[in-house]
């Protein structure tokens, strides 16, 4: 899945510079769009590094974390392929609990992908 390569040719980057706004409003799409705190005139800067492209694996991952409410590795869908890559049927389990850094999350309250509820819920299980 690409990102959005446009924004960061320099037809783009002039684009978000003069019409920062417009600009704005089409990366509201996928992050938090919150006026009060965006800075429109620095998009130019934000969409020459931001959305990154990601892949269907990973997409695919993350609707397995949302299905079945627990961070794990990737499923490969067959006890033959989760053997092979992980030496058992099932993919591993995640053990947030055992993270031991100091770290700070942050969301949006209008975020649709992360929402306050999610990045509790994440928070809930990186705690001891």
């Amino acid at each position: 899945m690409p990102g959005f390569g446009w924004f960061t040719t320099d037809v783009g980057i002039v684009f978000c510079s003069t019409f920062s706004k417009i600009c704005g409003d089409i990366m509201t799409q996928i992050m938090d769009g919150d006026a009060s705190v965006d800075n429109y005139e620095r998009y130019d800067v934000l969409v020459g590094h931001d959305p990154a492209g990601t892949s269907v694996m990973n997409m695919e991952h993350w609707k397995q974390s949302l299905d079945h409410g627990t961070f794990q590795a990737y499923d490969y869908g067959s006890t033959k392929e989760n053997n092979l890559h992980y030496g058992q049927p099932y993919p591993p389990v995640f053990h947030l609990d055992n993270i031991r850094i100091p770290m700070r999350l942050f969301a949006g309250v209008s975020d649709l992908l992360a929402d306050i509820t999610d990045v509790n819920y994440l928070w809930d299980s990186i705690k001891p």
